[in-house]
């Protein structure tokens, strides 16, 4: 059963720290709305992709964040194909949570490196870059998601006002009506109601700028959380018997003993 009670609308309030600079807090993002509403799902990496590249300043780093593996790849795949010929080419970094930890290592350092001056980069991520991430951009481009997660996004452009102007760009894929099996498909791993709150809120705020402090204190609506449960998937992989890339198995319990070696006397 879903669980339709409400969290008090959820406000934003900032704690500033010391030091904390008039600039970094009045920075400007300012928000455009992309609409794709009459783009199908299934076509929406493409036309994410060309939005993407058309709108990506040389030299400058463009930051997208999706809300799924499967989306990130995508858009990266299609950006691939659109600046294969690119005269400078960007650098695009792929970054998700289901990297082995070198590769995600690996995939950061590109996310986080300075853009080269004549092409730039463009780091297409999902929610990791959230939070724990000193990870800024000129050009943001994000996918709905609840509002307290499209602030954690904000933080990722413009991020301590080393641009004039930064630009926040929001894909309007239209509205959700809750309860719809299409649209709880179409909003995971969120919810219709909290992606329709954030929404309305972008579209009441187009062209202005959502700097820390133009966004302090504004109250949207958002679900309470699920307790959390355990996934069949998640259950499975405790017993995961699969080798891993060097030939032992995934699981440590399933690996043979190693062998005692006694060395000089008892």
């Amino acid at each position: 059963m879903t669980d339709r009670r409400r969290r008090p609308s959820w406000p934003f309030r900032r704690k500033t720290a010391p030091g904390n600079s008039r600039g970094r807090l009045n920075a400007v993002k300012r928000l455009e709305r992309l609409d794709l509403t009459q783009i199908a799902a299934k076509k929406i990496p493409s036309a994410l992709a060309e939005a993407v590249a058309e709108r990506h300043a040389v030299g400058t780093r463009t930051l997208v964040v999706v809300n799924t593996v499967a989306r990130a790849q995508g858009v990266t795949r299609a950006l691939q194909r659109l600046l294969a010929r690119a005269e400078p080419r960007p650098t695009v970094a792929l970054v998700h949570s289901r990297f082995r930890p070198p590769e995600r290592r690996e995939a950061m350092d590109a996310a986080m490196a300075e853009p080269d001056p004549l092409a730039g980069t463009i780091v297409v991520a999902t929610q990791v870059v959230e939070a724990g991430i000193d990870l800024s951009s000129r050009l943001l481009i994000t996918e709905p998601a609840p509002f307290s997660s499209i602030v954690q996004r904000l933080g990722r452009c413009n991020r301590a006002g080393e641009h004039d102007e930064g630009t926040v760009a929001w894909l309007d894929t239209g509205p959700l009506p809750g309860g719809t099996r299409p649209a709880v498909k179409a909003a995971a791993p969120y919810r219709p109601a909290d992606l329709e709150a954030a929404r309305q809120a972008l579209l009441a705020r187009e062209g202005e700028s959502l700097s820390p402090s133009a966004v302090e204190g504004l109250e949207v609506p958002e679900t309470a959380a699920d307790p959390a449960v355990l996934r069949r998937r998640d259950l499975l992989d405790l017993f995961d018997t699969s080798p891993d890339y060097v030939g032992w198995w995934e699981d440590p319990r399933m690996r043979p003993p190693t062998p005692t070696r006694w060395s000089g006397s008892c």
